[in-house]
């Protein structure tokens, strides 16, 4: 296109724009926004959730209405806010400001300032909500802190894997768990298992994990069928920590270890089938108190273990019962009113030293037509059995090989 003007000039069509030039320089930056969440409001089912600027509410400090469908599939808000924390989202966030980010509480149905807890549980199938708070840890591990009351375990969205329900799962490491003492309580609720099934309340199967403080029962007066076990730890849980944690009512077994380098200190196991099981791995358990079991204080199947300054007494089969282990260390225990105080079955290369073995504080004979005695060992090789304190040598060796508890015809086991 030609367009003639006044002057009797004429151009052609106008070029393309030229390239933009250099960027201005930036402003100032205005003042952060004080925003609040305002009210929550519900809408009739299937309606658009919808999110407003109340009126009237300054660019300083806005506040939006939330309004959230009620039913039609949309979740209930005890179930996406379950401590109404929307009310107060930014307050509340200021005064956990101190806390570190990777540290979670939990409150029970009946903690004291449970309002207070990141999560709250509410009496029945707290499993899911103490699930939920292990899951929302970060990546690297945290810790889980437990307030003080009973924490109601079952069944509830558990699936079965083969007849095993794992009730709560710490697949992550390094994760804490830590409660109150004695009297923060992780209970299995009554009738929950049944015949042929296996029931964990605490499974973990990742390295670096901690349990403490913590009272775990099984409830076996309320749950007579299946196998009940406290705390199972995995072949995958190694270094980790079970410590001062009171154990009872598991009918199968209080802890049962799996994996390498584990340390089992300063618990109180009673009333369980098996007060510790260790199956096949290399640990370490000290400063326990393992009474009145329905079988073993201590059953080892398998691996390596140390063993020592622990107390036995009452466990209704043995105190320490050991199957085809290795370079086990056995010092330092005392076991009192055991029937058998240390049974060994196809052991080697282990030692026994300074561990002190009565039937009962009041001198009552072992009844040996009963098969009772102070230690019991059988198929036995390379042991070293010496500094014993015992029963009038009350020692019985059966198919064994290089046991050696005597020299120059001098027994070097204390009697009494």
């Amino acid at each position: 296109m030609v367009q003639e003007y006044d002057l009797g000039q004429v151009r052609g069509g106008q070029g393309p724009a030229g390239p933009a030039g250099p960027q201005g320089p930036q402003g100032p930056a205005g003042p952060a926004p004080q925003i609040s969440v305002g009210n929550t409001l519900t809408l009739p089912p299937g309606s658009a959730a919808t999110v407003s600027r109340r009126a009237g509410s300054p660019d300083s400090a806005p506040v939006f209405d939330f309004g959230i469908p009620q039913a039609g599939g949309d979740m209930a808000a005890q179930v996406y806010d379950p401590n109404n924390k929307h009310q107060d989202i930014f307050a509340y966030a200021d005064s956990h400001s101190g806390r570190p980010p990777a540290t979670i509480v939990v409150a029970a149905a009946d903690s004291q300032a449970a309002e207070q807890a990141d999560y709250q549980c509410s009496g029945s199938g707290d499993q899911q909500v103490l699930q939920a708070a292990i899951n929302a840890l970060p990546e690297g591990g945290g810790k889980i802190i437990l307030l003080e009351g009973t924490y109601h375990l079952n069944c509830a969205n558990i699936s079965a894997d083969e007849g095993v329900y794992r009730i709560l799962q710490i697949a992550e490491p390094h994760i804490t768990i830590e409660g109150m003492g004695s009297s923060t309580v992780l209970r299995l609720a009554n009738e929950v298992s049944v015949s042929e099934n296996k029931y964990y309340l605490l499974w973990i199967e990742a390295e670096h994990c901690r349990l403490s403080r913590l009272k775990i029962d099984g409830n076996s007066a309320g749950n007579s069928a299946g196998q009940v076990e406290g705390v199972r730890l995995h072949y995958l849980a190694a270094n980790s920590v079970i410590s001062d944690c009171l154990i009872s009512g598991c009918n199968y077994c209080g802890i049962n270890n799996q994996a390498d380098c584990v340390m089992i200190r300063d618990n109180h196991i009673s009333g369980c089938g098996d007060g510790l099981r260790l199956e096949g791995a290399a640990d370490a358990c000290t400063d326990n108190q393992l009474i009145d079991n329905d079988n073993y204080g201590l059953y080892a199947n398998g691996g390596s273990h140390h063993i020592y300054n622990n107390y036995f007494s009452g466990n209704q089969l043995a105190g320490i019962s050991c199957l085809a282990t290795n370079y086990d260390l056995l010092t330092g225990n005392y076991l009192v009113d055991n029937p058998v105080g240390v049974e060994l079955d196809t052991v080697t290369m282990s030692t026994l030293i300074y561990n002190t073995v009565f039937r009962q504080l009041n001198d009552t004979e072992y009844d040996d037509a009963a098969g009772e005695c102070a230690m019991d060992l059988t198929g036995c090789v390379k042991l070293l059995v010496i500094f014993n304190r015992v029963k009038d040598s009350d020692i019985y060796t059966t198919d064994c090989t290089n046991v050696i508890q005597s020299f120059g015809g001098t027994h070097w086991n204390f009697t009494y």
